[in-house]
């Protein structure tokens, strides 16, 4: 079989359920010339080699073990030095709970045709809230969709603005970036999704392509980091920005550092301008009770 283009990778760990539900993501998709590479992060491997095993002959699919848990990271960086990884052009996370419309790839790599320059192509997509019901889960709402805006640097600097679900890059702007940063266990995407803007630039797909699932209720495996992880997330996005300030300060020289502080001061700002406006809200003009 020839080595395809475009690779998906999934990491899971211990979710077989929420794993089958990505392999029929992928499975429905429209265009077919791509590969997908499981990257099991130190689960039991069995239902993993069985949601493999029933993938159709089209699918090329590499699944890859580890031996222990080595975070979201460290698994896409493994997964990035496959067999069937290492000769892609374009390369998409697909995470095991979340989901694509059928023509996600193909929207996706024929953006990519019509600006050869870019870094990475980004789609809308909507957040379907999910409740559990028996043994798998139902959906309890789905939001408006959402779109990523002004794809720049200076946006991107304040806060992430999609999910990696709704992202495909080139393996080249990858491999320029540096990979994924391992010792981060959450905001890894926003991290990462910087030093590519830093590089290149973003074209956007103007439609819903796909679906990040939450569950707000959900604990242990079946959790999503953004919600069990909320005082996580808030340490880690102090400890990134004070990484780029700090080597801006190393260098002498303007940076990624700069820019994250300017923004940081200035989210802070609209924040407590948003807090106020609540109070008044609530209590009137003065802001007292």
């Amino acid at each position: 079989m020839p080595q395809p283009e475009t690779i998906v990778i999934t990491r899971t760990y211990n979710r077989s359920g929420f794993l089958n539900r990505a392999a029929e993501s992928l499975t429905a998709q429209t265009y077919r010339e791509f590969g997908w590479v499981i990257v099991n992060d130190g689960g039991d491997p069995a239902p993993v080699d069985a949601v493999a095993a029933s993938l159709p002959s089209w699918l090329a699919c590499e699944v890859l073990h580890l031996s222990e848990n080595a975070g979201m990271e460290a698994a896409g960086n493994r997964g990035m030095e496959t067999g069937l990884a290492r000769s892609a052009y374009y390369v998409a996370l697909h995470d095991d709970d979340d989901r694509w419309a059928p023509d996600f790839l193909a929207e996706m790599v024929r953006r990519f045709a019509e600006d050869p320059d870019v870094s990475g192509v980004v789609c809308g997509w909507q957040e379907v809230r999910e409740l559990a019901s028996g043994d798998g889960w139902m959906t309890e709402s789905e939001t408006a969709p959402f779109d990523p805006g002004p794809l720049t640097l200076s946006r991107f600097a304040v806060r992430n603005r999609f999910p990696p679900i709704a992202f495909m890059f080139r393996r080249s702007a990858w491999e320029t970036a540096g990979g994924f940063r391992e010792d981060m266990p959450v905001l890894g995407d926003w991290d990462f999704n910087l030093r590519l803007l830093a590089r290149g630039d973003f074209a956007k797909v103007n439609r819903v392509l796909a679906y990040q699932h939450v569950r707000v209720a959900a604990e242990g495996a079946a959790s999503n980091s953004v919600v069990a992880s909320h005082e996580l997330h808030k340490a880690m996005r102090a400890r990134l920005i004070n990484r780029y300030i700090r080597q801006d300060l190393e260098s002498g020289k303007t940076g990624l550092g700069q820019l994250l502080a300017q923004a940081d001061i200035l989210d802070d700002g609209l924040a407590r301008t948003s807090l106020k406006a609540r109070m008044r809200r609530l209590f009137g003009k003065s802001g007292h009770s």
